[in-house]
């Protein structure tokens, strides 16, 4: 048996010639194709294919970016209608300390009680009095009937557990991973940044998507303009994806063993997938007719349930 190392699997050349371990496959310099390769219409004709051993994916690998970098939080923690609540709260019991204000300055008015004491029969004041209260702050008058004081404990207890409950909301929101990008359309027009492993499939496969998606992340963010193509060995993706905001395309079996031991297990639950090549699982191939063909095939079909069960 003689082995015969390539640095690819095989692409047409200008000339229409194949390079790479379909090159000597196609001039009968080589009978077996040692290496697993990708399905595709122009290569089936030139060799055959006969199993497919180990399955594999190339991915774009992530971290999810926090909810704070994709949306504004602050406006998250209660649904609209609690926010609609709020201000209707509001509203009302300003309007009610306004009257109550209006009324005590109209039954006091008689008595020697310093105006100060008083809140001002003014809607502007009443309001200002409640805004106090939804900043958390208190204030240096109050109504002196029972009614008044009731609807300023209301106000100032309903408030503080509202604010309580935004506060307990916000810390969670900034602790949270968004999942705001789950397609190649939410990819391209995020502010992640992308880049590619420096393989040679990956390196042919990117220049030649078609798709109007894929060909637009190729062009503006695998290679934008005015910039070096973003092509990284696998070691240094794997670390700037490790910092976020940064998708890296890898193939997942060597990438998560860089993952597994370089990620702390908190940033490993932040990660997501989007696959992006249109390429089904790599097979075995030998020479077009091989006289080999149906005793290899057979005998990596029968083989392949073992190596499953390893």
């Amino acid at each position: 048996m003689v082995f015969s190392i390539q640095s690819t699997w095989g692409y047409k050349n200008n000339k229409s010639e194949w390079s790479g371990m379909i090159g000597e496959l196609t001039k009968k310099e080589a009978d077996i194709g040692g290496t697993p390769l990708f399905l595709t219409s122009d290569r089936v004709s030139v060799i055959d294919y006969i199993a497919m051993t180990t399955p594999t994916k190339s991915k774009f690998v992530f971290r999810q970016p926090k909810l704070s970098y994709i949306t504004n939080v602050f406006t998250l923690p209660f649904k609209t209608s609690v926010w609609i609540s709020s201000v209707a709260l509001v509203i009302i019991i300003s309007t009610g300390l306004y009257l109550v204000a209006k009324w005590e300055t109209h039954k006091y008015k008689k008595l020697e009680i310093q105006q100060e004491e008083f809140i001002e029969p003014k809607f502007l004041s009443a309001f200002f009095m409640a805004f106090s209260a939804v900043c958390q702050q208190g204030t240096n008058t109050i109504p002196h009937t029972i009614s008044g004081r009731i609807m300023t404990i209301i106000l100032f207890t309903s408030l503080m557990f509202l604010y309580v409950s935004y506060s307990a909301n916000i810390v969670a929101l900034l602790q949270s991973s968004s999942t705001s990008i789950q397609t190649l359309n939410d990819l391209l027009h995020s502010r992640v940044q992308v880049g590619v492993d420096d393989t040679v499939f990956n390196r042919f496969y990117f220049p030649n998507a078609t798709e109007p998606i894929r060909r637009a992340i190729y062009l503006q963010k695998v290679i934008p303009s005015g910039q070096a193509p973003r092509y990284f060995p696998i070691e240094e993706g794997v670390k700037m994806m490790r910092q976020g905001l940064f998708a890296f395309h890898m193939e997942t079996g060597a990438g998560y063993k860089l993952v597994g031991e370089t990620f702390l297990e908190n940033e490993k639950c932040d990660l997501q997938e989007i696959q992006f090549l249109e390429v089904p699982d790599p097979w075995l191939a030998i020479q077009k007719n091989s006289s080999y063909k149906e005793m290899l095939k057979i005998g990596y079909i029968t083989a392949t349930p073992i190596y499953s069960n390893l």
